[in-house]
């Protein structure tokens, strides 16, 4: 597989010393071996906010150079695989505009498994139960266009995938 260009995204609001934390440990867990990722914490507050957000990154991006936008939670840690992972599953699945990966909430089991996982080349169709960190291809955002900033915060990734 030839190396991908991915801009990623972590919205972050950092209010509290927690929500610092937190989001240093997003970006430092948000790794690829095998292409090119670049990532970028916006920390702007926006009368829409997440959808703001997202629209800011998607605004930036739409028309330029890159293979798939990314867009994670602060509140994650990722595994170094997911990245590679993500790529993975969406070139085997060129139909998919968006894969996500499963989400563990269950800390000690993610600390137990930590770098170990394995490829699973399974998609699911329809909406995903955690969309906390969504790779999207490229061409996407041009279709679908913006995000609708009148959704609350936990839908608005929800109206997008639902858009798709």
């Amino acid at each position: 597989m030839d190396k991908k260009i991915i801009k990623a995204l972590i919205p972050a609001l950092l209010l509290t010393k927690e929500h610092k934390i937190m989001t240093e440990k997003a970006k430092e867990t948000l790794v690829s071996q095998d292409h090119d990722l670049e990532v970028f914490v916006d920390t702007k507050k926006y009368d829409a906010r997440i959808a703001g957000v997202w629209n800011n990154f998607f605004d930036e991006w739409r028309g330029k150079e890159y293979d798939y936008l990314l867009v994670t939670a602060n509140d994650i840690q990722h595994d170094p695989k997911c990245v590679d992972f993500l790529v993975r599953l969406a070139e085997e699945h060129p139909e998919a505009g968006m894969v996500s990966g499963k989400v563990e909430r269950d800390l000690d089991k993610f600390v137990k498994e930590f770098g170990k996982r394995t490829y699973a080349e399974r998609l699911t169709v329809g909406f995903p139960k955690d969309p906390a960190t969504m790779l999207f291809r490229k061409g996407v955002i041009e279709k679908i266009g913006r995000v609708d900033e009148l959704f609350p915060l936990e839908f608005v990734e929800r109206d997008y995938l639902y858009r798709m």
